[in-house]
Order: C-alpha cells, then structure tokens, then sequence
C-alpha cells in the first residue's frame, strides 16, 4: 500500500458519507491508537491461518477483515489505562510480515486495495465490529501472543526477524478527531459490505 495525503486537515473533517461515496477510489481508516489491530501480511493461507488461530487463542476472538485469501487484520480495543502499543514488524521469509497497526496508525476498514498479484480486492469483514464488544489487549499480551507466534514460525523452521514491543513516541498516539468509532461502525453499516 502506498501513503495517501491529498485530503488536508483529515482529522477535523465532519462525516459526510454522501460525499465519501463519490470518492471511488478511496478507503475508510480507523485511527487504531484506541483500536489495536494484527495486521496478517502474509500471503500463504495456510501460514496466515496459523498466525491467526495463534492471536485469536493468546488474547481473544477478533472481527476479522480479509482481502483474499489469506491477508487479515484482527481489530481489538486497547484496555482502559493502557498505554498505548507499538511493535516492531514480525519479517518472516518470504516477504510475509505480521504488523500491529496501532499508535498513530490507522486501518483501512472499507474500501478496496490492489494486491502484488495485481488483482484489486474489496475488505470484507467476517463481523462488522463494534467498539464495546472488542477484546481489550496491552503491550502484555500482545507480546506473549507475538512470543507464540515466533515459536511456531521457528518449529515451521522459518527464518524471522523483529516483532518486539518498542516505545511510543510521545504525540504518535495521535489527535483526538472528531470521528469516534462509533461513527465508523454507522457508516460501515450504511456502505455496501459484504460479509463473508
């Protein structure tokens, strides 16, 4: 994926589906500084799915968005009082990588993306998630779930790097905006989805 700037001032912008509509070509983020999510960049099913069930056993089921056959991402909600988290990336052979996409970060959550294969693919959600009833994570079990993930990857005898917890830069967290999750949620639930 690419960095898209062309809309100024993002943050203070009011919520105006109608005119996101004409805007075909864009997607829909979520802020994930409150919202955590494991971002399963990794194109062999098989491997993808391991990871997956690895995350979803440690800390707890998760809506999980797709884009084929094999990339995910799992949304969570950060824990009350918990700092916020950041994780190096978990490179693995083979160009995969496992990402916590969270402090200052954002994640598509609609719209379409154009994987390696060329092929552009809509984000389909398994659930539509809703803020209260997401599993709450800190760096703590995120950690332990990442230590899962490595011990795995190691017993598949696949070579990795990174993955571990690193400090948050003070004001990568984020501003406060005016869109809120649950803002999110109605419109996802008012924009074409297709659940799988």
């Amino acid at each position: 994926g690419g960095e898209w700037g062309n809309l100024r001032d993002w943050p203070d912008i009011d919520p105006d589906l109608r005119t996101w509509a004409s805007w075909p070509d864009h997607n829909i983020g979520l802020r994930t500084s409150a919202h955590p999510a494991i971002d399963i960049d990794i194109d062999d099913p098989s491997l993808a799915d391991t990871v997956a069930q690895i995350f979803k056993r440690c800390i707890g089921s998760a809506p999980e968005r797709r884009r084929g056959d094999a990339r995910r991402a799992l949304l969570y909600r950060l824990a009350d009082g918990a700092a916020p988290v950041r994780f190096a990336p978990l490179l693995i052979d083979g160009g995969h990588k496992v990402e916590i996409i969270s402090a200052g970060r954002q994640l598509a959550v609609y719209g379409r993306v154009k994987d390696a294969d060329g092929i552009t693919r809509p984000y389909v959600w398994d659930e539509l998630p809703v803020s209260d009833n997401l599993i709450e994570v800190d760096t703590d079990r995120i950690t332990a779930a990442m230590n899962e993930v490595k011990e795995a990857l190691g017993l598949l005898g696949l070579a990795f790097s990174g993955g571990d917890a690193m400090a948050v830069i003070e004001g990568e967290a984020g501003q406060q905006t005016k869109i809120d999750t649950d803002t999110v949620i109605r419109i996802l639930k008012e924009a074409p989805n297709e659940l799988a």
